[in-house]
């Protein structure tokens, strides 16, 4: 298994996991390969850690598994398009 699969396994329940569960998990550098893992398309949210008293590490979440990699243009945008593109009745 892969250091990203394994980053991956942890955070799939949905849950805040830290990262000192990933150092414990024998992932050498977590921060290198969650940046990684986002250049991939998985998109992450972290957090400064509320599970333990330090708080001086960081709470990873997974939020999406993958993106298709296509940016959508903002909703208003898109009926802009739409009605540029619509055709136009004809009247005879």
């Amino acid at each position: 298994m892969t250091q990203h699969e394994k980053i991956l396994e942890i955070l799939s329940d949905g849950n805040w996991k830290c990262t000192n569960l990933m150092y414990a998990s024998y992932i050498a550098d977590p921060r290198t390969r969650l940046v990684e893992l986002k250049k991939k398309g998985y998109e992450l949210e972290w957090r400064w850690c509320q599970t333990h008293s330090h708080r001086k590490s960081k709470e990873w979440h997974l939020v999406q598994k993958k993106s298709l990699g296509i940016a959508l243009p903002p909703n208003h945008e898109i009926q802009r398009q739409v009605k540029l593109f619509s055709p136009q009745p004809v009247y005879d």
